[in-house]
């Protein structure tokens, strides 16, 4: 008798949630049958229209450089989303094509509401919303860009700029977006 319950228990986990078999009709005046009906809609993510930051060739600097990105964010659950940044250098600093130089940056984001966050390296940023019903963001438009709902914003310190050495530095960041 244990065994049996076992087995019935094993049975009963292994089926939940998976639909039943179709049920064939019988002759008669009449006949039915059933057939299920079933999908799985993927918790899914895309991001799309990325451009780079180039701040081209700069001279002296009296105020923080800001650059601004805008790009679309789609994600399945409501447009619920998670983005974490990554940096391939560490740390959101360029290094120097030539030499040891570095030159650190800060990055914030922000998503359809508009209002930039700071961005810490590889912590993710969590409750943000995008498109759920567009995977080009259709009409949304995020910093005045058309087909966007966030936007990547990365500012150089104009002191730590200035006392750089010259030459040019760059980093490559890594957008990770994880639907909610």
């Amino acid at each position: 008798m244990k065994l049996f319950r076992i087995a019935l228990l094993a049975s009963l986990v292994t089926t939940a949630g998976v639909a039943t078999a179709a049920t064939q009709g019988t002759q008669g005046p009449t006949s039915s049958g059933t057939s299920d009906v079933s999908v799985t809609k993927e918790n899914t993510a895309l991001i799309t229209g990325i451009d780079d930051i180039a701040f081209g060739t700069l001279g002296f600097l009296t105020a923080p450089e800001v650059l601004t990105s805008s790009m679309c964010v789609y994600a399945a659950n409501a447009g619920a989303y998670n983005i974490t940044v990554s940096s391939l250098n560490g740390g959101f600093v360029m290094n120097a094509a030539v030499g040891t130089g570095t030159l650190a940056y800060t990055v914030r984001w922000a998503d359809r509401t508009e209002t930039l966050a700071a961005v810490t390296e590889n912590v993710a940023l969590t409750t943000l919303t995008g498109s759920a019903t567009e995977l080009d963001c259709g009409a949304d438009t995020a910093g005045g860009v058309a087909n966007s709902n966030a936007i990547l914003e990365v500012s150089i310190d104009d002191a730590a700029y200035n006392a750089a050495p010259t030459g040019v530095y760059s980093d490559t960041l890594t957008l990770l977006i994880t639907p909610e």
